[in-house]
């Protein structure tokens, strides 16, 4: 059965919610919220979202690392659930896409192919790490 690993991948996800396609991975409508955010919050609002952000994704993706090595499938689950949402915070769509594929099949797919899909998801963290990073410096300047 295809999973959807690689190239099945639904990369709608690389369009923000208004259909757009944003340059760096994010979600355009997410970080106009953002925006509207920091200027009720006040400055630093956002850079703490960022932070959260930062701090726990590469923690996360060796825990999941880990979990994967064990074949411990429902916590594979519960960890890909809180990248998801993680990242869909921050308007990373493709980084919250890879996530929710890998939690809902966590428990069907075949150990390579679930290996396969947490390569894509750490790949893209990498990556949207850096543009999170980019979209804060500019919404701070």
């Amino acid at each position: 059965m295809d999973w959807g690993v690689g190239m099945g991948l639904n990369l709608d996800a690389n369009k923000d919610r208004m259909g757009g396609q944003s340059c760096d991975g994010l979600d355009s409508a997410t970080w106009q919220g953002l925006s509207y955010l920091e200027s009720v919050a006040g400055p630093g609002a956002v850079a703490e979202l960022v932070d959260a952000f930062i701090r726990d994704a590469c923690p996360r993706i060796e825990h999941l690392r880990e979990a994967l090595a064990a074949g411990d499938r429902p916590r594979i689950a519960k960890l890909a659930h809180d990248l998801k949402a993680n990242a869909g915070t921050l308007g990373a769509n493709r980084l919250s896409a890879h996530a929710r594929r890998m939690e809902e099949f966590a428990k069907e797919l075949p150990p390579e192919e679930l290996e396969a899909l947490f390569r894509e998801a750490e790949d893209e963290v990498t990556l949207a790490t850096q543009a999170i990073k980019a979209r804060l410096q500019a919404l701070q300047a």
